[in-house]
Parts: C-alpha cells; sequence; structure tokens
C-alpha cells in the first residue's frame, strides 16, 4: 500500500501502525504526549494532520491505500503548539471553548451598562458594568 506524506510517496507494508508510528518509521517525529503516555488517544491533539484535506490526530489514524496526509502546514503547526501548550496547562477544549464564549459576549447598544461601564463597546475583563 501507498500513502502521501506531505507530498512524499511511502510504502507501508504494516497497515495496524498508526500515522504516528509510520511517520516515525520515516524519520518522521509527530508530537503526540497522549499517545506515548499510553493514556486515552486523541486527548491532546497535539498531533494534528490533514487526512484527505480532513482534520484528524496522527495517533487513531490508520494508512489506506492512497490516503494523502499533510502535516507540515502553517495553520496545523500554529494549531499543534496551542493545543500542545494548553494539554501541558491542563486545559481542555471545553475550557478554552468556554472561554472563547466569555470573551466574544458584547453587548453593542450599553443598554443597562451605566456610568460605569469601561467595555469601550465589546465586554471582556475590563468591563465592569455589571449587566452579565
Amino acid at each position: 500500500m501507498k500513502i502521501k506524506f506531505d507530498g512524499n510517496e511511502w510504502d507501508v507494508l504494516d497497515s495496524t501502525k498508526n500515522i504516528v508510528d509510520l511517520a516515525k518509521d520515516h524519520g518522521v517525529y509527530i508530537p503526540a504526549p497522549c499517545y506515548y503516555k499510553k493514556s486515552q488517544q486523541d486527548c491532546c491533539k497535539s498531533c494534528l494532520i490533514l487526512v484527505d484535506g480532513e482534520e484528524g490526530c496522527a495517533c487513531s489514524t490508520f494508512p489506506t491505500d492512497g490516503m494523502e496526509i499533510v502535516y507540515n502546514q502553517d495553520d496545523l503547526i500554529d494549531k499543534r503548539e496551542r493545543n500542545l501548550t494548553n494539554y501541558a496547562l491542563g486545559i481542555t477544549e471545553e475550557m478554552e471553548a468556554a472561554a472563547a464564549a466569555k470573551s466574544s459576549h458584547s453587548h453593542s447598544d450599553h443598554s443597562g451598562c451605566g456610568d460605569d461601564c469601561s467595555c469601550g463597546g465589546s465586554c471582556g475583563d475590563n468591563c465592569s458594568c455589571g449587566s452579565h
């Protein structure tokens, strides 16, 4: 079977190996702390790849003939770095989503803000209006 990894064609002899292990066999290190620690796979998302155009985790992806994998792409590198940092700090996807939802809260008309509003039109850590 053959797969493409960042445009390079690889012969795959063992389809029971995931992409992390196949990459290692080909001299490419993919960080995957949850996989290396033998904990739940997919939990850290530090091994994020594109598989035939869809995001996936290298630790839980197994090769199929003709599969195309993208690893070295700027947006994926940025996401992996963020995911690895979050994993190291113990920040879960749920925590990150809650923080994003909180920071996106705004009230454009400032109704109910009162004279002490300091949000400047976009509520966040500086808003002291007490209406949220």
